[in-house]
């Protein structure tokens, strides 16, 4: 946001003390479809022509960028605008001039320091580095492309081989912090470059003279066939920063993708337009991450316009968020978004978001009241948005602040005091699990690196809040902070360490029927107590461990666990032949599972234990008991042969997200496929065929008689097929399995 991110431009961005948690375990997930929408065409040399002249290449970065570029204040900045090599020469030379440990200081504190060794990269931009909580970079997509092809990474997606980077100083620099225990964030990037035209968004491109030319980002091709790029590009780095020990927390999804006429570039700022493009680019990163792993986020990505649309060049975070999940959920329901949100003040050059009286002077209004009509959500009013959230979409969809900045426009003490209210707001939202600030000296009133006195604020927020108090507050015009922040002081619950070792002793004992090993006992009280999991995650990783499956348990053994696990007793009778007949009709047993997991007598057990409940993510015939059972029935009456547990995985999975509806799966892809045709049926094969699968029942004289005579007069099989399909009695059938 409001970020210059030309290649000579250099940042450092400071994490907050407090970092986010990851949940879950590794789930396979098939790809989003495509969308329909318009795909206009632009010539190469429309592209080249908007390009800065500014926009370096390689080569002349190397040589335009400066020593006092390079060097800020006591910090030296990791960038990518010189090579490692320049960059090492100039480490050593500001080292003899100011110290061996000149730049081991309160920015970038020693434990972390080989954070700046590690992330150089000459090919894709690097963002900056960070102490605390949580380490920050910029991956832009284009860069990640080899430029010499054949040479570079083969990647095989789709049949097709694609040559990328290596990403090797990228690769050092997430394996390290995954060594050293701190949360990686990317953002993912499309910036403005004459290089793999084909990864932009054709409507962008089209209309490229209206986008700001200070303004580098575009939104990616996934509406047509060269939307192929963009997903190989995900499918390759998905595959490499998902690796046990190489693997990112959080991918941020673009840049405020609510400005789709400036920091996110359209071509359009149709709300239901860009909402759709951009729910078919979160899935595609969604599911490309979900193919390794679910224990890492995919976020999207907004600034701080919570009811504004800037004057129509953007769209309200509020409507874009609405809309954008109903376009989810109708593609792909039960996705576990989180946001990405860039909680800037209203008017970035005042940073005294408390005092309403600049906010007036620029535009005559209040822009960040601490009610639901709040245009702007700052860290004065963060919970008009995070309450919103919550009570609409429930706790689970967590906020990251990402980026802030504060500018010393207002004087020292007004950046300081406002860098330490959002801090506390955040830190002290149940909704908020991370805060990073922007620290780099964008230009006349946008200076947001920190003054001395923000400094000493920053460094002392969490171990000396007395001396932050004593000089902020008067500032503010406040006796305390618990006057304007809810909960101020009071920290979020934390899990009892001895409750949460009971809880996993328990299930060892009831799932696996032994006692807990010490290193397993250590690793799951350490995922629960950190966040990192819930318990029906846990809960999961045992019954669907590789010691539970070399049990060899019977279904009903299954279930039986199933019951004193998540609901402390033996089983019923009738339950258990309900869950019993639900295997019988290909329910999977994740499915059953879960549904366990979503029990009362689960959460009140979860609840007495201190940790959270949460869910299973199940996939396949584990999604739907009735999409289970219709669907066995399709193959065994269509295909007049039982399922096999891929095929019915596969279809059922299609279904749930809405890649094909019921009623295709059911004709189109049933009746049109391979198999079915190889059949050779003859015609009244051929209608036997529709009334065991559309009627539930075997033919009857007069009706098989008509249809016959019905082909005999010209009309085909698919005419006689979309009979049967829309036919009452297949409404009957399927309400039977509760679809419609």
């Amino acid at each position: 946001m409001k970020k210059k991110m030309i290649k000579r431009v250099l940042s450092l961005i400071l994490a907050g003390i407090f970092a986010f948690g990851m949940t879950g375990d590794c789930v396979p997930a098939k790809e989003m479809p495509q969308t329909d929408l318009e795909m206009p065409t632009v010539s190469e040399d429309a592209v080249e022509a908007y390009i800065p002249d500014d926009d370096l290449s390689e080569e002349d970065q190397y040589e335009e960028i400066s020593e006092e570029e390079l060097i800020e204040g006591d910090s030296i900045f990791i960038n990518q605008g010189v090579s490692p090599e320049r960059a090492a020469e100039l480490e050593q030379q500001y080292r003899e001039e100011h110290g061996e440990d000149a730049l081991i200081n309160s920015l970038i504190p020693e434990d972390i320091s080989f954070l700046k060794e590690s992330a150089w990269d000459s090919v894709s931009m690097v963002r900056g580095t960070q102490s605390g909580g949580n380490y920050f970079l910029n991956l832009i997509l284009n860069n990640v492309w080899s430029t010499n092809a054949p040479h570079g990474v083969p990647f095989e997606y789709e049949g097709e081989i694609y040559y990328f980077n290596n990403l090797s100083n990228y690769v050092n620099a997430v394996k390290s912090a995954n060594q050293n225990g701190i949360p990686v964030s990317v953002e993912l990037l499309l910036q403005v470059q004459p290089r793999m035209l084909e990864l932009y968004d054709p409507t962008a491109l089209a209309n490229i003279s209206l986008k700001p030319k200070s303004n580098q980002y575009m939104a990616p091709n996934v509406v047509d066939a060269n939307s192929k790029y963009y997903k190989a590009e995900l499918a390759y780095l998905a595959m490499l920063f998902s690796q046990e020990d190489c693997h990112i927390d959080n991918w941020i999804v673009g840049n405020e993708v609510n400005m789709p006429m400036s920091w996110y570039f359209t071509g359009s700022s149709d709300p239901v337009y860009n909402t759709n493009l951009y729910a078919v680019e979160y899935l595609n990163v969604y599911n490309a991450v979900r193919k390794y792993t679910s224990k890492s986020r995919v976020s999207f990505c907004f600034d701080h316009s919570w009811q504004h649309n800037d004057e129509g060049r953007g769209i309200a975070v509020k409507d874009y968020l609405n809309l954008l999940v109903q376009r989810i959920n109708e593609s792909q329901p039960n996705v576990d978004w989180t946001i990405s949100y860039h909680m800037y003040p209203a008017y970035l050059p005042e940073a005294a978001v408390w005092a309403h009286t600049p906010f007036e002077g620029v535009c005559g209004r209040d822009l960040n009241p601490r009610h639901s009509g709040a245009e702007f959500v700052d860290g004065y009013n963060l919970f008009v948005m995070t309450n919103y959230i919550r009570d609409t979409y429930g706790s689970d969809h967590k906020i990251m602040c990402t980026e802030q900045g504060f500018s010393q426009y207002m004087g020292e003490t007004t950046q300081a005091a406002a860098l330490a209210l959002s801090y506390y707001t955040a830190k002290y939202d149940p909704m908020v699990d991370a805060f990073i600030i922007n620290v780099t000296d964008e230009g006349g009133n946008q200076n947001f690196s920190l003054s001395n006195l923000a400094l000493a604020v920053w460094n002392h927020l969490d171990d000396a809040p007395g001396y932050v108090e004593s000089v902020t507050l008067p500032t503010i015009g406040i006796s305390s902070y618990a006057e304007i922040i809810p909960n101020y002081g009071v920290e979020v619950k934390k899990a009892d360490r001895t409750k949460v070792k009971a809880f996993v002793t328990r299930i060892y004992e009831l799932a696996l029927g032994r006692e807990p090993e010490e290193e397993g006992l250590i690793y799951w009280t350490d995922e629960l107590c950190s966040g990192n999991a819930t318990g029906a995650q846990v809960a999961g990783g045992f019954f669907f461990s590789q010691e539970m499956k070399n049990k060899g348990i019977s279904d009903r053994e299954f279930v039986e666990r199933c019951y004193r696990v998540m609901m402390d007793r033996p089983s019923d009778q009738g339950g258990m032949d309900y869950w019993l007949n639900c295997r019988q009709n290909a329910f999977g047993l994740e499915g059953i599972f879960n549904n366990f997991c979503q029990s009362a007598e689960f959460h009140n057990i979860c609840d007495a234990y201190g940790i959270t409940a949460g869910s299973y993510e199940v996939s396949g015939c584990s999604r739907n008991i009735g999409l289970s059972a219709f669907m066995s029935r399709l193959y065994t009456k269509a295909m007049g042969r039982p399922y096999d547990q891929g095929g019915l995985d596969y279809w059922c999975e299609e279904i749930s997200k809405g890649t094909y509806s019921l009623m295709q799966v059911s004709t189109d892809q049933f009746f049109h496929s391979r198999e079915f045709t190889a059949k050779g049926l003859n015609d009244e094969e051929y209608v036997k065929v529709l009334y065991r699968t559309f009627f539930d029942r075997e033919y009857d004289r007069s009706g098989l008689d008509y249809w016959l005579n019905q082909l005999r007069s010209g009309k085909d099989r698919d005419f006689i097929l979309e009979e049967f399909a829309r036919s009452k009695e297949f409404a009957q059938v399927k309400a039977s399995y509760g679809l419609n």
